[in-house]
Formats: C-alpha cells, sequence, structure tokens
C-alpha cells in the first residue's frame, strides 16, 4: 500500500477536522509505515493538534519520537506477550500502549498486561472489539477511548448490543458469543 505524501494527508486532515473540530479528537494509525522526519513534518505543519498518533513507526524507531515530539504516541497491538507492551513504554518512552485482546491471550492477559502497564504510568488503549473493550478498558484508570468500528458487529452470534446504559450481558465465557466462523473465512485471511 502506498504511503500517502504529507500535503495529502494535511488535506485530509482539514476535512476531517471540519467534522471532528474540537482539539486531541482526531487520531492517526500509520500501520508503522512512517518514517520519523516524516511523521515530524507532518505534526509540524498539521492544522488539526492530535489525540494520538498510533504506531507511527517500527519499534526500533520509537525513541526518535517519543522524545522529541509533544504528540502522545500510542503502539503495541502487534505485541503477543506481555514483556514487549512494558519495554514499549519503559524503554521506548512510549506515553500509551495499546492492548490488542486476542494477541495477547484473552481478558485476563489483556488485564494483567494493562494493569501493570498502568502501574507504570502508561496510559491504556484497546484493539478490536468494541463492546469488549469498554468493558475492559472499564477497569483501567484514565484509559483511552474505545476503538469503534461497526463491521466486527457481523463477527458476533448473536450480534452484541448495547443496553440503554451502554452495558453488555455476561452471559459466560466470551461474553456468551461465539464468533461466525463463516464471515472469518469470507473476509479473513490465514496467518502463518
Amino acid at each position: 500500500v502506498p504511503v500517502p505524501s504529507i500535503p495529502d494527508t494535511i488535506e485530509r486532515l482539514r476535512r476531517i477536522r471540519d467534522i471532528f473540530p474540537d482539539p486531541r479528537s482526531i487520531a492517526i494509525d500509520f500501520s508503522l509505515g512512517w518514517t520519523s522526519e516524516r511523521i515530524t513534518e507532518l505534526v509540524t505543519n498539521s492544522p488539526v493538534e492530535f489525540a494520538w498518533l498510533e504506531d507511527p513507526v517500527p519499534f526500533a524507531n520509537l525513541i526518535e519520537l517519543t522524545t522529541t515530539l509533544s504528540t502522545q504516541i500510542a503502539v503495541g497491538e502487534t505485541c503477543t506477550e506481555q514483556k514487549p507492551l512494558l519495554d514499549l513504554h519503559a524503554e521506548s518512552k512510549v506515553p500509551a500502549v495499546i492492548i490488542d485482546m486476542q494477541h495477547v491471550g484473552g481478558p485476563v492477559r489483556f488485564l494483567e498486561s494493562a494493569r501493570a502497564l498502568a502501574a507504570m504510568g502508561a496510559r491504556i488503549g484497546s484493539h478490536a472489539f468494541t463492546h469488549h473493550s469498554t468493558h475492559l478498558l472499564s477497569c483501567v484508570p484514565d484509559s483511552l477511548p474505545v476503538e469503534n468500528l461497526d463491521w466486527w458487529d457481523c463477527l458476533f452470534s448473536p450480534a452484541l448490543s448495547l443496553d440503554p446504559w451502554g452495558r453488555i450481558s455476561v452471559a459466560g465465557p466470551g461474553f456468551g458469543v461465539s464468533i461466525r466462523q463463516e464471515m472469518i473465512a469470507r473476509h479473513g485471511r490465514p496467518v502463518t
């Protein structure tokens, strides 16, 4: 996938700012595909004040950004164990760590990592699984906002829905739902 130019990205940000005008209401996921120089140039010329920059550069280059930019950086969703998540905060000085519940081994492992990171002073975010993340992040102080993509709903049976108080029923392991395997087969891709 080609990386968009900085002028194109700035123009997109101007359009998005018209919809979300509040400061720090926009975050960007760079999918580890930019360089420190390009990220710095974008932040310097950006028409918005970012909520955070998600996965801006490969992990090995994070310290260059975390020590020079005042914009919050959030990373971690690709980590599968607690130690790399802790290292991102402790060694790379990442202020916000995003944990993917499925990558770390489920809700219990998510909460173990989140609590350890929060005790170190990190802000915690969650990747994917909007309804589950709402519950998990409510157990962590000062979490990042919950990521929401409505297309995830088709993955669950029965479909998860919030009650009028913003809660979902917890009816057994896995929130009492199952994954619709036909949706995975149709839209997923194998990971080896």
